[in-house]
């Protein structure tokens, strides 16, 4: 199939006349992609992809919305190709589902930030913590068959690093005994 660029010639009822190098092409409204004035696109180039050809007037029919498909498809397929686990991105959260979120990190392009990987204390509710719509960074845990695995958690210290970084050998600090042991007890620090 492939894409080419084509020049808008004039608007008519059915679409728009396009012209690639001395060739009719008729673009159907249909087919037209994004929506736009079509008197405002009239004398600009566009790429288009042929779909069939109209025997009876000699022209090409063409598509927008199919030469942007495949566009979209080389852009991730080119962006697929340079995914590695450890990659980090800044995402947008474009789905959320029970068991986790859904994060683009290019045009077309999504992983999944699975509910686990959100954050180191265990929520129920994503909704808790992301929306739609929302930035976040995570990073790239799992590439296999086209399906990315992100994390967000990765990316953030755990309880216990936080806690180092506040505390150090030797401090007298107090805590709640949560449990006895025959050889001691286990203290809940924070």
């Amino acid at each position: 199939h492939g894409t080419f660029t084509a020049k808008v010639i004039k608007s008519i009822n059915v679409g728009l006349i396009l012209d690639h190098e001395g060739y009719s092409c008729l673009l159907p409204t249909t087919q037209i992609d994004p929506k736009e004035d079509l008197e405002a696109i009239v004398g600009k180039e566009i790429n288009v992809s042929p779909i069939r050809v109209d025997y009876n007037r000699i022209r090409l029919i063409v598509s927008q919305k199919v030469a942007n498909a495949i566009k979209d498809r080389e852009e991730k397929e080119k962006f697929m190709s340079t995914i590695q686990v450890g990659n980090v991105y800044e995402g947008t959260v474009k789905n959320i589902e029970a068991y986790g979120a859904f994060v683009e990190l290019e045009n077309n392009v999504e992983g999944l930030l699975h509910i686990s990987e959100i954050e180191h204390n265990r929520i129920v509710k994503v909704e808790k913590v992301l929306n739609t719509g929302d930035k976040v960074k995570v990073q790239v845990i799992k590439v296999e068959d086209g399906h990315i695995g992100l994390s967000r958690k990765a990316l953030i210290k755990t309880p216990y690093e936080l806690y180092s970084l506040e505390h150090k050998v030797s401090d007298v600090v107090t805590g709640k005994i949560v449990q006895k042991l025959p050889f001691g007890a286990i203290v809940e620090l924070a």
